[in-house]
């Protein structure tokens, strides 16, 4: 049946589609997701260490691996850094935390690393040791200074936005 007014309350009503309800909510879904993403804390913090060193000592030790979804243990050639932190960073510094690290290769390209908190530096109270484990001989390069972040703190996209510090005083945010 044809209608004498195409904008009646009936036409108006009839107009209202199943697909675009379907869009829209799908649109605030998505928007929702977003939005606890961007404010719930999901991007690291760095502690960048005052000064640190490469030693010269090695030793072998038990890794645990990831392999096809299962953990295996595996043996490797743990490397030793030694890293100097200010007071209130060996503060938020605990035990297992990741290290990242670089070295500057014979042709000055940055060597990466990553590497875990091994325990406090004995030898000085400030310091913490650093393990990596590396198929590759780290022994040439002993003694020579290394970048080193120990991942202390997590922050969320709207603070960083924000420029909100990190949840650690002094704490650098990004990837290092």
């Amino acid at each position: 049946m044809a209608k004498a007014f195409s904008r009646t309350t009936r036409a108006l009503s009839e107009d209202l589609a199943v697909r675009p309800r379907i869009v829209s909510g799908l649109a605030v879904l998505l928007g929702l997701v977003w939005l606890a993403w961007f404010t719930t804390p999901s991007l690291p913090g760095y502690d960048l260490a005052i000064a640190a060193r490469l030693s010269g000592t090695s030793h072998l030790g038990a890794v645990l691996e990831p392999s096809g979804g299962a953990t295996r243990f595996d043996t490797a050639r743990l490397w030793e850094i030694r890293a100097r932190f200010t007071p209130a960073q060996i503060a938020r510094i605990r035990t297992g935390q990741l290290a990242r690290l670089q070295i500057a290769d014979d042709d000055n390209r940055p060597l990466a690393l990553t590497g875990t908190v091994a325990g406090p530096d004995y030898d000085d109270a400030q310091g913490v040791r650093i393990e990596v484990a590396s198929d590759r001989d780290l022994g040439q390069w002993s003694g020579r200074p290394v970048a080193v972040r120990v991942q202390t703190a997590l922050q969320s996209p709207l603070a960083r936005v924000l420029g909100q510090p990190a949840s650690g005083a002094g704490a650098t945010v990004g990837t290092p």
